[in-house]
């Protein structure tokens, strides 16, 4: 085998192996980045996740978390899990930060909420 190729092929089980080792742990990396680092879009990330999976508890805490942070998109998920659960007070809440921090997405569904 040529040098050439033997460092490529290096080169690409490296990278292979770093992106599955992400893959296995990526929700534990945005749970680490969301408690430890306060860091608002991981907590949303882990609650799209929890959602994702049949989780509807877990995702409500870490969605209440980034919205507690003051992330647009945190307080929009929160108000739609909130709406699927049948809270429309708290799910209206939550709707309305959202769009006072600007997501429009969120000022649409208050509209079509209120019609």
């Amino acid at each position: 085998m040529k040098p050439q190729y033997f460092k490529l092929l290096i080169i690409l089980s490296v990278i292979l192996f770093v992106y599955l080792i992400y893959k296995i742990y990526q929700e534990d990396v945005h749970v680490w980045t969301c408690e430890s680092e306060n860091n608002a879009p991981s907590c949303t990330v882990v609650g799209l996740m929890s959602e994702e999976n049949g989780n509807p508890l877990r995702a409500l805490n870490f969605y209440q978390l980034s919205c507690e942070k003051d992330y647009s998109l945190g307080c929009f998920h929160l108000g739609n899990l909130y709406l699927k659960m049948g809270e429309k007070k708290k799910a209206r809440k939550s709707l309305e930060k959202a769009c006072e921090l600007d997501l429009k997405m969120a000022c649409a569904q208050l509209e079509e909420m209120a019609s």
